[in-house]
């Protein structure tokens, strides 16, 4: 892929992805590796990894600069829906319209739903192309939010 990708900064400036930071929460250790390599080949500058909720959490708290997170649906300890509220509604963590990707084996219209309503950007079906996962990742980091919706309290 080209360098010359580019993601919204919170001012609405452009930015580089090779500037970007992303944390990958993804249980299963076979597509956290997969989403990290994605990651790397599109150039990211910062790519953080881990395995449930409970380390995401910790680590957008220690993460001073994130420009995008991928969860995993039906995370561990905490789930993505969880992880989003607190990323939606907390003014310390993270910019209230950080991009969120949720990524899942079962999807239904309730949980794209839910999801909808927990703020999540954008929803992936596993199993999925690089090529499509990366064509998500760009659109959640420049577009507007194509699932923004009303935040759950």
């Amino acid at each position: 892929m080209s360098s010359a990708f580019l993601a919204r900064e919170r001012k609405g400036d452009i930015k580089k992805v090779e500037a970007c930071a992303c944390l990958v929460a993804v249980a299963d250790p076979f597509y956290r590796k997969a989403l990290r390599g994605i990651l790397h080949n599109m150039q990211f500058k910062i790519i953080e990894t881990c395995r449930d909720g409970g380390q995401a959490i910790f680590l957008i708290q220690q993460m001073n600069f994130i420009d995008l997170i991928i969860l995993q649906e039906d995370l561990p300890i905490h789930c993505c829906a969880e992880i989003v509220q607190l990323v939606r509604n907390s003014k310390n963590w993270a910019p209230s319209d950080l991009p969120i990707i949720s990524v899942g084996w079962k999807w239904t219209r309730e949980k794209i739903e839910l999801a909808r309503q927990a703020g999540v950007t954008d929803v992936v079906v596993f199993p999925t192309s690089q090529h499509a996962l990366q064509r998500r990742i760009l659109s959640a980091l420049y577009s507007e939010r194509p699932l923004k919706g009303e935040r759950a309290e």
